[in-house]
């Protein structure tokens, strides 16, 4: 099975109460992320806030997903923290829709609460659709859903992320060959 090149994420869409500084793609791989663009959440209020980024496309050979992971580089803005960042999820869907099809998913993953950004561990993907074509992964966008619980009076410190990234292996393309004798 050969490795996947890294995934990135492309355009940004909020889908609720999140924003990005600087321009599309915000999000780079974390070897050539620039921590003066992100994506963030400022809302006091406990809950989800979703953002949405469109998937690269995928090799020229791809069959069908057989491993993914991803990492990102998180922070907190720098001020009085009185809110709980209680972490991320991350997921991958077939379309832009936020209900359509689930091609992966992360389980809550906490971020690195420090105002410093930082990389977290490497996170494998569970659900992963292992029989996906390669038109639901080239159309596919990530989901990455800050997990927010409201304290006392809360706060609006922005819970920021700066760079995900997708590695992983996939199947290639059967090649089948026919002899004509």
């Amino acid at each position: 099975m050969p490795s996947l090149p890294t995934l990135e994420c492309g355009t940004f869409t909020n889908i609720a109460n999140t924003a990005i500084v600087g321009t599309n793609p915000v999000l780079e791989n974390i070897a050539g992320t620039d921590d003066a663009d992100y994506v963030y959440t400022s809302q006091n209020a406990t809950g989800t806030k979703t953002a949405e980024f469109t998937l690269s496309d995928m090799p020229s050979d791809f069959s069908t997903m057989a491993t993914l992971s991803v990492q990102f580089r998180s922070a907190v803005q720098t001020g009085s923290q009185v809110n709980t960042w209680n972490g991320i999820i991350v997921e991958v869907r077939k379309s832009a829709a936020e209900g359509s099809g689930l091609l992966g998913t992360t389980s809550l993953l906490g971020p690195n609460t420090s105002t410093t950004p930082t990389n977290s561990n490497i996170f494998g993907l569970g659900s992963l659709d292992t029989s996906a074509t390669k038109d639901s992964w080239n159309n596919g966008v990530v989901l990455i859903l800050f997990s927010i619980t409201r304290n006392k009076g809360g706060d609006t410190l922005e819970r920021r992320i700066f760079a995900v990234e997708f590695t992983g292996t996939y199947n290639t393309l059967e090649r089948k060959v026919f002899t004509i004798t």
